[in-house]
């Protein structure tokens, strides 16, 4: 039964929201090598290494519930070794699904043989999954950040003696001094 009076039983199905989205199939490799996968992003990290991007593994093609589902939905994918030769680069392509056309629609790609791949990727990736918020001034949010971490060292100590306030500031003096040499 069409439960949208003003549309036909065709446009009823297609408002639909689908039970079950089936990941792309993009790479040319199929079946012929085990490292293809998509990871379902749930955030995307500042840290660099294999912890910057984070979420479910899948297979290409694999089908995932409209439950798992996220919004907004963006895949990265692991498309697999491009051209010939022994040493050939990497292909990573970022998705996102527009719901509205229940379609993938690439965002962007980058190859490369070792991890540079993901300064090219990260950005988009952050700005995939935090649509409408724009880029971020550095400055601003740090300080931002550095005002909301000086209330809570601040409360945190106001109830201790000076001996322990002083103790605690002078050791993350020397830890925040480290942290920033090491960055």
């Amino acid at each position: 039964m069409n439960t949208y009076p003003f549309m036909s039983d065709a446009s009823a199905r297609r408002a639909a929201p689908p039970e079950r989205v089936a990941l792309p199939r993009s790479s040319s490799a199929r079946g012929r090598s085990s490292c293809l996968f998509f990871r379902l992003l749930s955030a995307v990290k500042g840290t660099p290494y294999n912890t910057m991007f984070e979420g479910p593994v899948f297979r290409p093609g694999a089908w995932i519930s409209a439950e798992e589902f996220p919004e907004p939905a963006v895949l990265l994918e692991c498309a697999g070794p491009v051209g010939s030769g022994r040493r050939r680069p990497t292909l990573w392509v970022l998705w996102r699904y527009i719901l509205a056309s229940c379609e993938w629609v690439e965002i962007a790609r980058a190859q490369s043989l070792n991890w540079e791949w993901k300064l090219v990727l990260r950005e988009p990736a952050w700005m995939a999954l935090h649509p409408g918020v724009g880029p971020v001034d550095p400055d601003w949010r740090g300080a931002q950040l550095e005002q909301e971490l000086v209330q809570i060292i601040d409360a945190k100590l106001l109830d201790e003696v000076k001996a322990v306030r002083l103790s605690v500031l002078s050791s993350l003096y020397d830890d925040l001094a480290g942290r920033i040499a090491n960055f």
